[in-house]
This record gives structure tokens, sequence and C-alpha cells, in this order.
């Protein structure tokens, strides 16, 4: 794989990390904050092509971090 398709493959799983951890629960599986989430993801996407975009509040790095 080329390493461009690595940066590509590691940039889709922080987004998908963005997303995920960002959602709040109301502890009955409800989630409580989907908005919040959507938006701190299109944040990331947006800093990712418009690298003059500045995200804020920054990301934390329990947002970006994969598991």
């Amino acid at each position: 794989m080329s390493s461009t398709a690595n940066a590509v493959d590691h940039d889709a799983h922080v987004l998908h990390a963005v997303d995920g951890h960002a959602l709040d629960g109301s502890g009955t599986g409800v989630v409580t904050n989907a908005r919040h989430a959507e938006f701190r993801a299109a944040q990331y996407t947006r800093e990712y092509f418009d690298r003059g975009y500045e995200i804020k509040p920054p990301l934390k790095d329990w947002e970006i971090e994969r598991h």
C-alpha cells in the first residue's frame, strides 16, 4: 500500500474516532448529542481539505484516539 493510501486510511480512522468519541449517551442507549458529534467530525473533515481552517476549540487527544 502506498504512503498516500496509508495516510488516507489513517485519516478515515481518525474521522470515525472523532465522530464516535464525541457521542454522549443517556445511559439507556439513546444518543443525546448526535449533532455535536457530527459537527466535530465535520470540523476535522474541513481542516483536512482546507489547511487554513482552524478547529475551535481544538480537538482533544481523546477525541482523535483510535481503538
